[in-house]
């Protein structure tokens, strides 16, 4: 390669040369190692461009090619999704947010596939390390599956691999998607609490494993070409109390009112 070290004037202005074409590529994104739930008191909004969502610190999370399984992803689309996440006392929401520079659904007839991301957890939490297998879990042991597909909206599934995907009957999911720009923006919703064995329970300070899944469907993406993630954990943030306003005002109190009888006991005493 040529050298252009001749052309330079100045000893700085190689770092300025170097600043520059820094700033030509993105920022480092700040891996997240846990997704954090937010606890809030209001409703929370179905639209993903409502400012609610804006005030909340996005988890950013790098997904890579799934080449465990025919068909493999090795030049996977989707390398990122950033998540928000809340919860009510009566639902759980997340906000996911990545690139696509093409709005795609299905069409058989010209061999296109939908654009989609799915969230997995496993159905029950256990009390141990142990987590299904990573990749839409396996024979013995199955996860479930809160998926978005761009033309279909939400819907719940139960895998025994990425090949045996069940759709769960009577929804309790509910989604609204925004495309701009080359960038998807969902809200998927679901109750914080469910009594069916196939559907998980969120509870405040519990740590749940939760892995990714997306789709790309103008790159030729569909089934097991994705992209995706092995585990993380997400934990919802236990609700404030009150008691945090109303506490130290007792201490203090409390404090000054012993301090108060001390002073008087010795006074006595002298």
């Amino acid at each position: 390669m040529p050298t252009f070290i001749d052309s330079v004037e100045k000893p700085e202005d190689i770092w300025h040369l170097t600043n520059f074409i820094l700033s030509l590529g993105p920022e480092s994104p700040g891996y997240a190692t846990l997704v954090t739930v937010t606890a809030v008191s209001d409703a929370i909004p179905d639209d993903p461009n409502a400012d609610f969502w804006k005030k909340l610190t996005p988890n950013n999370i790098p997904l890579m090619g799934q080449v465990i399984v025919d068909p493999r992803n090795f030049d996977p689309s989707v390398d990122l999704v950033s998540v928000r996440a809340v919860y009510n006392d009566k639902e759980i929401a997340f906000h996911l947010t990545w690139d696509d520079p093409t709005q795609s659904t299905e069409d058989p007839a010209k061999k296109l596939f939908a654009d989609g991301i799915s969230l997995q957890f496993p159905p029950q939490p256990s009390s141990g390390p142990e987590r299904p297998y990573f990749l839409m879990g396996d024979a013995s042991d199955a996860v479930y599956l809160l998926r978005w597909q761009n033309g279909k909206g939400v819907t719940e599934a139960t895998a025994n691999g990425p090949t045996k995907i069940a759709a769960i009957q009577g929804a309790e999911a509910s989604g609204k998607a925004a495309y701009a720009n080359g960038q998807y923006r969902l809200v998927m919703k679901r109750p914080l609490v469910s009594k069916s064995e196939t559907r998980p329970t969120f509870t405040p300070a519990v740590f749940m494993p939760v892995a990714f899944q997306a789709w790309d469907g103008g790159a030729g993406e569909g089934g097991t070409k994705m992209s995706l993630t092995s585990w993380y954990y997400l934990r919802l943030e236990e609700p404030q109390s009150s008691r945090r306003f109303v506490i130290p005002p007792i201490v203090a109190i409390l404090t000054l009112a012993v301090m108060l009888l001390v002073v008087r006991v010795a006074n006595r005493r002298a």
